[in-house]
């Protein structure tokens, strides 16, 4: 089995590099609440310690199935909802983070990962067909979250391999983000509408040549977060899970 102290120390580390962002798109960062009341950059370090804590705490060689690691995912939640006095922080990124910290602690190689994740997450889609949110999501042609693990992780995993020949600076990788996932959390704040609006700006700024304009039009769309009270929570656990990953990639190989 491979150390899970080494897989939350860079979970850590990749946290605390979304929270250094200079942009977060509404999100918080050691430098805004972005567009939060009831939290600031401190609570989100107190969630990232409360998780990797759990995450070291696991008895991961009891984790047979789906089920016991959603049933070890409720338990870390709780944690994270008690270190935080009750704000939601890290839900989403305790969900995708649980699937790649098992195939990492159990010795998943590389080139296996993606189907080991796809069939480890069977169960999850008889539970996700149920529950009505999958079907806001369809009704409006979302992929939210859960997406992840039912398709093995095929999307990050190419985008990490992809990054470790060409890679992006923390503000381009999130808002290729922006362009090109469905942010299910936007989507919450706002609407349909105003996410495929935010996703057709991501995309024409990462069109954009001229370094002076590039700027202006992140910060203008970073203003647009913040001003209309939007978050971009789902880009940033997907943004900290990518450089989970990058810091992690070679070590799936051994």
């Amino acid at each position: 089995m491979r150390d899970i102290r080494k897989y939350t120390y860079c979970l850590e580390n990749s946290i605390k590099k979304e929270l250094k962002r200079p942009y977060g798109f509404g999100c918080v960062s050691y430098f805004t609440q972005g567009s939060h009341d009831d939290m600031d950059y401190k609570t989100f370090e107190a969630s990232a310690k409360s998780i990797t804590t759990s995450f070291i705490e696991t008895n991961w060689s009891q984790i047979k199935d789906f089920r016991d690691l959603k049933n070890r995912g409720i338990v870390i939640e709780k944690n994270m909802f008690g270190a935080t006095k009750g704000i939601n922080t890290h839900k989403g990124l305790i969900f995708l983070q649980l699937f790649l910290a098992y195939a990492y602690v159990f010795g998943v190689k590389w080139s296996d990962l993606e189907n080991f994740i796809r069939k480890f997450s069977t169960d999850l889609r008889d539970d996700y067909q149920k529950e009505n949110k999958a079907i806001i999501w369809k009704e409006n042609g979302l992929r939210d979250i859960r997406n992840y693990p039912l398709t093995g992780f095929k999307e990050i995993i190419d985008l990490v391999d992809l990054l470790s020949n060409k890679p992006m600076n923390d503000t381009r990788l999130t808002i290729f983000l922006i362009a090109n996932i469905d942010d299910t959390t936007t989507f919450h704040r706002s609407d349909l509408e105003t996410l495929v609006y935010i996703q057709e700006k991501a995309k024409e700024i990462l069109e954009v040549e001229d370094k002076r304009v590039y700027e202006r039009e992140i910060k203008k769309l970073d203003d647009f977060y913040v001003n209309n009270r939007i978050s971009s929570g789902g880009v940033a656990d997907l943004f900290t899970t990518i450089r989970t990953l990058e810091l992690l990639r070679e070590d799936f190989y051994v």
